[in-house]
Formats: structure tokens, sequence, C-alpha cells
């Protein structure tokens, strides 16, 4: 007589993990919608265009999610890929207005630095050349770092799909429709952190506070999901130390003009000090 066939169920998404992944999500949305007003805003201070600056930002940072989208199926382990993204978002985020804002004062204060030293005439500020290309640089450099986090930020929706699709052995039929729906929410929400808080306060701490939720994101998926994510620990130094980074980040964005202005005055003393008199 022949035993009967025990069935397994199929393994199913867990709530927990569910109410996570659309949680990490949401965050990412509200994060990524409060970085295209940062350098949309910031943009449009520099190039004293803002409306422009706000449509081009938005219409470039678009674009390149669409193609980060179809570059995450590039991506083999879904767990790693994320893990080490929101790191890198983080990271970049953070420290684009402040990279952008050093490059604008330098190639600036570069020229008076230049005219003071050598007490040239007003007509004869060096402005072409390399100075030249680092203010022309400078000027579209917000758009840069708006693609290149559009890119990354494309690449979140496809990864968290693949993600919440491997834990369940069943087919997930509205996954789609479930991550779009915590992506709109979170980005609605982010929107109205923008206009009730972010807008008051410094840029480069409204940048680094925003990072510090892609990185609390990144620390609950590590922690959820580290068996699953491959050098979960190195991963994790790389969240741990951009902890840190966030921390010094907005003192340094502060302080950074002012640093170079007085390391720009030392080296026109040094220059112009007289020699020292021999007897």
């Amino acid at each position: 007589m022949t035993q009967p066939i025990a069935l397994t169920k199929p393994k199913s998404l867990g709530w927990f993990d569910d109410v996570l992944l659309l949680g990490i999500m949401a965050v990412l949305a509200g994060c990524g919608l409060i970085y295209e007003y940062l350098l949309s805003h910031y943009a449009g201070r520099i190039l004293g265009a803002l409306e422009a600056a706000i449509y081009t930002m938005i219409g470039l940072m678009i674009v390149a999610m669409g193609i980060g989208a179809f570059a995450a199926r590039q991506i083999r382990c879904a767990f790693t890929g994320f893990a080490v993204l929101e790191l890198l978002v983080a990271i970049t985020g953070a420290s684009a207005i402040m990279i952008t804002a050093a490059v604008i004062g330098f190639s600036h204060q570069l020229p008076q630095f230049i005219n003071q030293t050598f007490n040239l005439a007003p007509d004869m500020s060096p402005s072409g050349g390399f100075i030249g290309q680092l203010q022309l640089i400078s000027k579209y450099l917000p758009y840069l770092w708006g693609v290149i986090l559009g890119l990354m930020i494309g690449m979140e929706i496809p990864l968290i799909a693949r993600v919440r699709q491997s834990l369940s052995e069943q087919h997930l039929l509205h996954n789609a429709g479930t991550i779009y729906g915590a992506d709109y929410i979170g980005a609605g929400i982010g929107a109205a952190i923008w206009v009730a808080l972010m807008l008051a306060i410094d840029i480069q701490l409204a940048a680094a506070l925003t990072a510090s939720f892609n990185l609390l994101a990144g620390f609950a998926f590590i922690g959820r999901f580290y068996a699953q994510i491959n050098h979960a620990k190195l991963i994790l130094i790389g969240h741990i130390f951009a902890s840190g980074l966030l921390v010094v980040l907005p003192y340094m964005g502060r302080n950074g003009n002012k640093a170079l202005i007085t390391y720009c005055i030392k080296i026109r003393w040094f220059i112009n000090k007289p020699p020292a008199s021999s007897n």
C-alpha cells in the first residue's frame, strides 16, 4: 500500500518583511523627491533662473531614473545591490551640494586671490583657460549630480520588486502596483516635509538629514536580510563610515568658504612676506 504524498505549502511573503520593504520604499521615495528639490533649488540660485532650473532638473532626473530602472537588470544579486545602492545614494546626496559649493567658491575666489597677490589691474583679472572652464563646469554641476542620483534612484523600485518576489515561492500578482503605491505615498510625504521643514534650514543640513534616512533604510535592510547579502559586513562598515560623514558634512559646508578664504590669505601673506634681512 502506497503512502500518501504530503504536499508542502509554498513559502509566501511574510507580513513583517512586506511592511518593512514597503516602508523602506516609501522612505526612499520621499528622499528621492527631496533630492530633486534640493538640487533644483540650488541650481536656481547658481543660474539665477529658478523656474527653468527646477523644470530642467526634474526632467533630467526622471529620464535618468528610467535609464536606471533598465540598468538594474544588470545587478545579479538584488539584496547586495540594494544595500550598496543605498550607501552610494546617501554619500552622493549628502556631498553633492558641498562639492558643488566648493567648486563654485574656488573658481570665483581664485581670480580675486591672483589679482590681490600680484597687484593686477581689475581688467586683467584671469577669466579664461582653466578658470573659465572651471566656472562653466560649476554652473552645470548640479545637473550632473541630478543625473547621477536619478540613475541610482531609478534602480530602487526594480530591486525592491525582485527582493519581494524572491521572498515568496508564489508569483506576486500585484507586486509592481503595491511598490508604486508605497512610492507615490512616500513621495507625497517627502514633498510635504520639503515645504514644511527643509526650506527653512541650511541646504547642506537638509541634504545630510535626507541622506541619513537613506542610511537608516540601508541599516534596516541589512539587519533583516544580512544572510542574503554578499559581503554584508563590509557594506555595514560602509554604512557606519557614511554615518560619521553625515555628522561632519554640515559643519564643513558652513565653514568651507571661510576656511578657503583664510587659506588664501595665508598663502598671499607668505608670497608677499619681505625677505629676512641678513646681517
